[in-house]
Order: structure tokens, then sequence, then C-alpha cells
């Protein structure tokens, strides 16, 4: 009976402490056309409670025939844009396959520093899901 009781006493902390309280996940997508690139984004956005601790972004894009002579030039300008990220502490991995270009940025911001963060426009941010939602979806992505 001391066993349950104990037992119940940790389980008790840790739903009104929050502890042990699974992070959520909001994942939106968004296709659109871009200069001869037919682009696809990911969004994984995972927050605590009410602040987004987490975010990866991939993009994969296929390029129309024209376009994909010049595959080389596009990384090229592609790496410098997404400097800023991997400056900051967001590691950005992009590869070309052909006609396809693939990247993703992570931003674990638990793990950046308050300057990285603020660097990248993403010091606390913060907002419910159902916020985030919303907003994700006034600019056109699908969410779930």
């Amino acid at each position: 009976m001391k066993k349950l009781f104990g037992l119940l006493a940790v389980i008790l902390v840790f739903t009104l402490t929050g502890c042990g309280a699974a992070n959520k996940t909001l994942t939106c997508t968004k296709d659109y056309n871009a200069s001869g690139l037919q682009m696809h984004e990911d969004v994984k956005t995972t927050f605590k409670g009410d602040e987004v601790v987490k975010m990866v972004i991939a993009v994969d894009a296929t390029m129309s025939d024209s376009l994909a002579a010049y595959a080389d030039r596009i990384k090229d300008a592609l790496s410098t844009q997404y400097k800023k990220y991997s400056d900051n502490g967001a590691p950005v991995d992009i590869k070309v396959d052909g006609k396809e270009i693939h990247i993703v940025v992570t931003m674990d911001l638990e793990k950046m520093t308050a300057s990285q963060r603020a660097a990248l426009n993403v010091s606390n941010i913060k907002g419910s899901v159902d916020d985030n939602k919303k907003d994700f979806e006034k600019a056109g992505y699908t969410c779930k």
C-alpha cells in the first residue's frame, strides 16, 4: 500500500509540475512554384508548453530542365543565402541530386545561445500550438 501511495505521489508531482509531459509537434507543409522551381516545404515545430524549442525546415525543390544545367551555381547561391543560419547554431544541409535540391535547416533553440537566436530572429517564440497553426495556415501552409 505504501508503494502505491509513493507511486501516486510521484505521478502527481510530475503531472502538476509539467515534468514528464510530452512535447507537442506541429507539422506544416506548403507546395508552390518559385522561379522555375517546384517547391515543397515541410516545417516541424516542437513545443514545450507554449514555447517553441525546435524547428526543422525541409525544402525539396525540383528544377526545370533549363535550370538543371545551373545546379552547381544554384547550390552555391543557396549556401550563401543560408550561411546566416549555419553561422548561428542552426546546421544547414544542402544537397543537389540531378534536378532535385534538398535543404534541411535545424534550429534547436534550447541549444542555441541568446545571441544566435537573436541573429536569426527566433528569440522567445511563444504561442500555443493552435495559435502557431493558425499563423502557418494564414501563410498558405496545411498543418496537422
